[in-house]
This record gives structure tokens, C-alpha cells and sequence, in this order.
């Protein structure tokens, strides 16, 4: 059996890719020499490198800007505020503002009746997580 941590054939050309986005990010200007790939199906589904200089967010690491770019969010941070009874400090955090700062990185609305599912989960679950 081998190591999990042993490349395999196939990753080859994912680590070419990774590679390719850390001379990106270096070029122009974005961080230093880092770079990630997703790989879904032995295709790969996004590939990125450091952002936190172009984005002043020491958080936008190569790998958490590509976790960031298949993001889509259903539920605005209000409705489960109000729906949860959340408190204004994580109120804040949630809208982020107040000592919270919001992440430079586009972090996509779904809207339609799939939103309204996402922001309906809120209300239906409220009472059973105020109880915890």
C-alpha cells in the first residue's frame, strides 16, 4: 500500500498547473510563489495562487483562494440573524463590519427560489440551535 503523501502519476500535470498559478502570483504581484488546484474527476475545477497582497488578507493563501472561488451562498447574513437571534458581535462578524473586515474576494449570491430554500433553513431550524 502506499503513502497517501506520495505523488501519484496522474498528479503530475495537476502540480504543473499548481506551479504555473505560483509563478502567477509572483508576476504580478498578487503573494508569494504558491499555487493550488482543485481536481474533481482527474479534472481540474479551479486553480488559483496567493492573493493577499492584492487583497491585503493575509487569510487569501493559495489553496483558500480557490476553496473561495466555488463559494455561493444562498442565505443573506441578515435573515440568519434574525432568524437565530444572534448576538451584535457575531452579528457584525456575519455582515462583516464593525471590527470585522469583509474579504476582498467575490463570494457569489445564488437568487431564486434556491435562495429562498438556503434562508428558509434559518427558520426552520432557529428553535432546535437556540436551544444549544
Amino acid at each position: 500500500m502506499e503513502c497517501a503523501n506520495v505523488v501519484q502519476d496522474r498528479d503530475d500535470k495537476f502540480l504543473v498547473q499548481s506551479v504555473e498559478e505560483a509563478y502567477k502570483a509572483v508576476e504580478l504581484g498578487h503573494g508569494a510563489p504558491f499555487g493550488a488546484v482543485i481536481v474533481r474527476n482527474n479534472e481540474v475545477v479551479v486553480s488559483c495562487h496567493n492573493m493577499y497582497k492584492e487583497y491585503t488578507d493575509l487569510t487569501a493563501h493559495a489553496e483558500v483562494t480557490a476553496i473561495r472561488e466555488r463559494l455561493v451562498y444562498g442565505a443573506r447574513a441578515d435573515a440568519a440573524i434574525a432568524a437565530l437571534g444572534y448576538d451584535e458581535f457575531t452579528g457584525e462578524a456575519l455582515r462583516g463590519t464593525g471590527n470585522f473586515k469583509k474579504g476582498h474576494l467575490e463570494i457569489k449570491k445564488a437568487d431564486g427560489a434556491i435562495a429562498e430554500i438556503a434562508e428558509q433553513v434559518f427558520e426552520n431550524t432557529k428553535e432546535k440551535v437556540r436551544k444549544h
